[in-house]
């Protein structure tokens, strides 16, 4: 989360569409549900391991499916009751689901965030070796939201593996 954070911060500085504060303080809530799902739900480990099977992503409705919630229901739950802004609240509980990039109806910081943190999730599936279903569902979708190309993502990704996501995972993994 505190990698996601401050990868999340910086690319919102270089895009200027959303405040940096809140795409770090979104970084830090997006997953916090899960750690709060597995303490709560002692079945919870199996469903993450039957969702990270699954050929497109699928762990929200799984989870719904298994445990009647969700970790960004949680998430944002617990990000509401620590009285973080509403719409960072809203990201959470809506990060995924790339279709809410075409609402028109969901303001702009809310698209904007979450379509950060879709980018943001191909670059560290990326450097895992490892495929980003959200990004195979909504890829074409942020790089309109957000104004790239192909070639754009492509550059943010290896810029984000290389000055931010590289030295921590490998400082980590020793």
């Amino acid at each position: 989360s505190e990698k996601r954070s401050w990868t999340m911060m910086h690319l919102a500085a270089r895009t200027k569409l959303v405040r940096p504060e809140m795409a770090h303080h979104f970084g830090l809530f997006s997953d916090i549900g899960i750690p709060l799902m597995m303490a709560s739900f002692p079945t919870y480990g199996e469903t993450l391991l039957i969702a990270n099977r699954l050929p497109v992503d699928g762990l929200v409705q799984l989870e719904n499916a298994r445990h009647r919630i969700n970790h960004a229901v949680v998430g944002a739950m617990l990000a509401e009751h620590w009285h973080i802004g509403e719409d960072i609240v809203l990201a959470i509980k809506k990060h995924h689901s790339p279709q809410v990039l075409q609402d028109g109806q969901v303001p702009a910081s809310v698209r904007n965030l979450i379509a950060i943190h879709l980018l943001v999730d191909k670059a560290i599936q990326e450097y895992r070796h490892d495929i980003s279903n959200e990004w195979a569902s909504g890829g074409a979708l942020v790089r309109e939201t957000l104004g790239l190309t192909d070639a754009d993502v492509e550059d943010l990704c290896e810029e984000l593996n290389q000055r931010l996501l590289r030295p921590y995972y490998n400082e980590t993994s020793a």
